[in-house]
């Protein structure tokens, strides 16, 4: 009695220990799984985890012990039941998953023994005497004498999935020398940092969840976007999409910041930046044949932004632009408006700018926006560096924008209605 009592304090202070070091453990069922299978399957965790069995009864009266200090344990209580067993870890639960569900063994069929699948019988000849007919017709298995011996004629099922083995079939199965059933521990739950989940959660790859998580945040910054609230998914779009409306705006109009500054010298000297612009040069040949044809660039004011959307993609080439990363996306933003606009000048259409017309300013604002869209990715890294501040920063940054483009806005309005009337 003694004995028995200082082996159950030693498992008490074993399992809280095991509770106390790993965060995870897996409730494994053991049917059917001999001794020598459940060596293999201690030495192959050796490294990683650790085994524990024992009666129901002593480990619901070890975990009563510490349930106070560890409430999260007290979800296991209605899992110990049956034939199960324990395994604590803290490495990681796909690949002790795989270890465990990999020691598996062929084992022949027993009478009384549930089938854990369908059991077949293949056709065949079985090298039987015919003296054992009796063993297949009493099964309905289809047969034929061939060369003195039993064929089978035809596959045939003899045990259905969780279908109680007869003495009759695991009788003919031995005699087949077919061991239809593997044996193995088997999963029940998992149990994770106070989290209780089946193992199929464990199947889940990384590709996976990445590609949820992708899913949900590019949906989450659509939806920012089309509705104008700010969110840290769509923060960076947002300052980007203000940044290229204000510069659009600056450039046709008279208002000028910093990073406009350029764009508009380009506008004023087209020639002396000539050199740089090997598309933009190509480019003015075609212009002067629509020279010959002033009727047709008239008709087509409304469409000059899908032009220049394409004029911008050839005459942009990031090779040459050799800068420092923290203003690469102002350079590549000064850079396309520069070749837009000498594309425009030309083309004989600065006048459109400096006086702009209703119909001819959306072309061109158009093309300027779709233009400028080609380099967003690269004012996102620009902006990523130049606003780490706070979410609350970045979101004053925005209105901030946002109230300049309406005031520019405003001026475009006011400049239209100049137009018109003269």
């Amino acid at each position: 009695m003694g004995a028995t009592r200082e082996k159950k304090a030693a498992y008490f202070t074993k399992l809280r220990e095991l509770v106390e070091e790993y965060k995870s453990l897996f409730i494994v069922g053991v049917d059917n799984v001999s001794s020598q299978q459940m060596h293999e399957v201690r030495k192959a965790l050796r490294k990683d985890a650790v085994v524990l069995m024992g009666k129901n009864t002593m480990v619901r009266r070890a975990m009563r012990g510490f349930i106070t200090e560890f409430p999260e344990y007290e979800k296991l209580m209605p899992l110990i039941k049956g034939n199960i067993g324990f395994i604590f870890t803290n490495a990681d639960l796909k690949t002790i998953k795989d270890v465990v569900l990999a020691n598996k063994v062929a084992a022949p069929a027993r009478a009384g023994a549930i089938a854990p699948a369908d059991v077949f019988v293949p056709a065949g000849n079985t090298g039987m005497e015919p003296g054992k007919t009796s063993f297949f017709q009493a099964l309905g298995v289809p047969t034929k004498i061939a060369r003195g011996t039993i064929e089978i004629t035809s596959d045939v099922r003899i045990l259905e999935k969780d279908q109680k083995v007869g003495p009759s079939e695991a009788s003919l199965l031995n005699m087949l020398n077919i061991s239809p059933f593997t044996y193995g521990l088997t999963i029940i739950q998992v149990f994770n940092e106070g989290n209780l989940f089946p193992a199929s959660i464990l199947d889940i790859t990384d590709e996976e969840l990445l590609g949820h998580f992708t899913t949900a945040v590019s949906t989450i910054t659509q939806i920012s976007l089309a509705s104008g609230y700010p969110t840290v998914a769509a923060v960076s779009h947002q300052i980007v999409n203000s940044y290229k409306n204000i510069l659009a705006l600056s450039v046709a109009t008279d208002y000028t910041f910093e990073g406009s500054e350029q764009i508009k010298d380009r506008i004023a000297n087209p020639e002396a930046y000539a050199a740089a612009a090997p598309a933009a040069a190509a480019s003015s040949s075609s212009a002067a044949a629509e020279e010959a044809a002033p009727a047709e660039e008239e008709e087509s004011d409304d469409d000059m932004g899908f032009v220049f959307l394409a004029l911008v993609y050839r005459s942009f080439d990031l090779q040459q632009v050799v800068i420092p990363r923290h203003i690469l996306a102002t350079k590549m933003f000064t850079q396309l408006g520069k070749r837009t606009v000498q594309t425009i000048a030309n083309r004989r259409m600065v006048s459109t700018i400096s006086s702009p017309r209703p119909s001819s300013l959306k072309g061109v604002l158009f093309g300027f926006f779709a233009g400028v869209s080609l380099t967003g990715f690269g004012c996102y890294y620009y902006l990523l560096d130049e606003y780490k501040a706070s979410s609350n920063a970045i979101i004053s940054d925005i209105l901030l924008l946002q109230k300049t483009v309406r005031n520019m806005e405003n001026r475009i309005k006011v400049l239209e209605s100049t137009a018109e009337k003269k």
